[in-house]
């Protein structure tokens, strides 16, 4: 997943990438991978301080669940809203390299 991600943020714009700098792409995916597993830190200690197993788990399946139903789901709304953000990135790196 990580090498997907870095490589879609380097591939140049004629391709259906970002045209990012390759050192800055690798720190974006390197800051990302910590994120994840500091996330899991994070959540551990939110488990088992402030909810308690059961909680834990209906909130992770509605969590779950949630996330599959936005990635999955044709609505125009979730349409209209990866699409702006696709193209939001796309024109503010744009616009950078050519300043």
């Amino acid at each position: 997943m990580h090498a997907i991600l870095l490589f879609y943020l380097i591939d140049s714009f004629q391709k259906g990438g970002l045209g990012m700098d390759t050192p800055i792409a690798t720190s974006i995916v390197a800051i990302y991978g910590a994120l994840i597993y500091m996330s899991s830190v994070i959540g551990g200690f939110v488990s088992d301080r402030l909810l308690g197993a059961q909680q834990t788990v209906f909130l992770g399946g509605v969590l779950i669940a949630l996330g599959k139903l936005y990635s999955s789901a044709p609505t125009p709304f979730c349409g209209s809203l990866r699409f702006y953000c696709h193209h939001c990135f796309r024109n503010r790196f744009s616009e950078a390299q050519y300043l």
